[in-house]
């Protein structure tokens, strides 16, 4: 996965977001002091460019401890005031980014909300993915997935089906059996490999080699391959996939038991 581009200049991006049709919004200074609307609001300031983001990277939301938040509301204004306590703390660019998502999800003035969203992923998605938790990032792929280009469509996607699987898989373990690992049993499937006497999971799907399996590796060097002609994408690609491996995920205890299981773009 390549670095890609460098980053345009301030004067760059407000010229190609002209060129293309984007919403004219590009970073300002941190020193804008100008009010901020209400926080209801925020995805709006994004569209008029009333102060900036700037401003809204400069500015945190007040409120207690993040929280993980549940439910939902026809009413968009109470929907935002719920997804509220998940930004407590952080920049207030991040809730403004999820209320354009929330919009998207319901269709509301996509003509606007649509170019909005890909034109800050454009310019500030390592801001974006260095403050937002995985579950938004998430979110950010799945309305890629709906609303980019063709390229960013068919790279978003493999990242929500990759994700996705681990929490399934996670969900299964945390409900279904004792999480505690069986070395026995690891290496019984080690000593099947070795003796090529693989052992069938289901219709042809054979167990993968734990110690030194190559799958996990080519598959994600086959997505880097998909989204290292877009900045954005590789962000989040990178930071989704680095925190399920550092975290106790199914990607995370089989990549410490295999020195070769990430591919050089995610290492």
């Amino acid at each position: 996965m390549s670095g890609a581009a460098q980053r345009p200049t301030v004067g760059e991006a407000a010229q190609r977001s002209v060129s293309r049709g984007w919403p004219k919004f590009f970073p300002v200074p941190n020193t804008a002091t100008a009010p901020l609307v209400s926080s209801a609001a925020l995805y709006k300031t994004l569209i008029s460019n009333v102060e900036g983001i700037g401003y809204l990277k400069s500015q945190r939301l007040p409120g207690a401890a993040r929280g993980i938040v549940c439910g939902a509301s026809a009413n968009l204004e109470r929907h935002f005031q719920i997804l509220r306590a998940d930004f407590a703390g952080l920049p207030l660019l991040c809730f403004a980014q999820v209320q354009l998502i929330v919009c998207l999800r319901r269709k509301l003035n996509v003509a606007e909300n649509a170019p909005a969203f890909l034109k800050l992923w454009a310019l500030e998605h390592e801001f974006l993915a260095t403050h937002l938790n995985s579950r938004w990032l998430i979110s950010a792929c799945d309305t890629f997935a709906d609303y980019g280009s063709e390229a960013q469509k068919a790279a978003a996607m493999p990242l929500v089906v990759l994700i996705n699987t681990v929490k399934l898989a996670e969900t299964e373990r945390l409900a279904l059996r004792d999480p505690a690992p069986l070395p026995e049993k690891y290496n019984a499937i080690v000593e099947c490999h070795n003796a090529q006497t693989h052992i069938e999971l289901w219709d042809g799907i054979t167990a993968y080699a734990p110690f030194a399996g190559d799958m996990p590796r080519n598959m994600l060097r086959r997505l880097a391959s998909l989204i290292d002609k877009d900045p954005a994408l590789t962000t989040i690609a990178r930071t989704l996939v680095r925190r399920a491996v550092a975290a106790d995920t199914l990607l995370g205890r089989l990549a410490r038991m295999n020195p070769g299981f990430l591919s050089a773009e995610f290492a």
